[in-house]
């Protein structure tokens, strides 16, 4: 009887070590994948998507996203709001010329920081996956931007510029002494950040923004903005503290203009920066 009890004893010391240890089991995570075209109809184009499962820790993933006819495929994103890249973590193998890949390969390992949910991006102009592009500070509205290569204009200003965007705390952009010319485009190209518009609810836009120009009084303003899904605002909309305002132009290429108007040594100024559709910037 005693040996009975003592084994009994023995179990309940090595039972709950056992647990913890996890009985030298392999974690196992949960990989999802779906087309910007989930939920529309069959027929409305776009493409399929296949991989989802669940993956023991370090195996092999590979997902594979096939356009439909008269489709193509555009890019992968990870969580809605970041742009996959081949680098050390994912490898992407692509068919098809640059601008018509008919099928994409996305492999990588599983883990806990690969994790999540992966978006096939197919090509559409109103299925908003969209990203920072590119950025200029201009006295002439009614004159569109140039390329710095297309002027002579001489380095008038210089800014700070820091932007962030949707539920992203940090910023996705920044830009601390840049010298600035009139009217001339400044390329974004380094960040991977996505933006996704909704059509619940228009996207946030923060902007910290300081100018200099000559010697003119700084002007220095924390200014947000809100981005509506494939619309814009008709007329500028006004802070609250009658500051700066703002308005929001759409084109049909699938291109965000967002204005910030303000006024600096009693002349008018604007800030105007552009988001692109995925389809339009590759």
């Amino acid at each position: 009887m005693k040996k009975k009890i003592g084994i009994f004893a023995l179990l309940l010391v090595i039972l709950p070590l056992l647990v913890l240890t996890g009985c030298g089991t392999t974690d196992s995570f949960t990989i999802n994948v779906k087309s910007n075209w989930t939920g529309l109809p069959s027929n409305t184009g776009g493409g399929s998507v296949m991989g989802a499962g669940s993956y023991s820790e370090g195996k092999k993933v590979t997902l594979t996203a096939t356009a439909k006819p008269n489709s193509r495929f555009i890019a992968w994103v990870y969580e809605d709001s970041l742009l996959i890249t081949n680098d050390s973590t994912y490898t992407i193998k692509n068919d098809g010329a640059d601008k018509a890949v008919t099928k994409s390969e996305l492999t990588f390992k599983s883990n806990k920081k690969t994790k999540g949910t992966y978006t096939a991006i197919f090509d559409d102009n109103k299925i908003a996956y969209t990203m920072l592009s590119s950025w200029r500070v201009t006295n002439d509205l009614g004159v569109g931007g140039v390329e710095d290569s297309e002027t002579s204009t001489l380095v008038t200003m210089s800014a700070n510029l820091y932007i962030s965007q949707g539920n992203i705390p940090s910023d996705v952009y920044t830009a601390t002494s840049f010298e600035l010319k009139n009217n001339v485009i400044n390329h974004i190209s380094s960040i991977k950040n996505i933006l996704k518009l909704s059509a619940e609810e228009p996207q946030s836009l923060t902007v910290d923004f300081t100018l200099n120009e000559g010697m003119s009084q700084p002007f220095s303003k924390l200014m947000s903005a809100q981005i509506p899904f494939g619309t814009g605002t008709e007329d500028f909309v006004q802070s609250s503290d009658a500051s700066y305002s703002y308005k929001t132009t759409y084109t049909s290429k699938g291109t965000y203009e967002i204005v910030f108007k303000f006024t600096m040594s009693g002349a008018e100024k604007y800030l105007v920066i552009e988001y692109s559709n995925l389809n339009v910037i590759f």
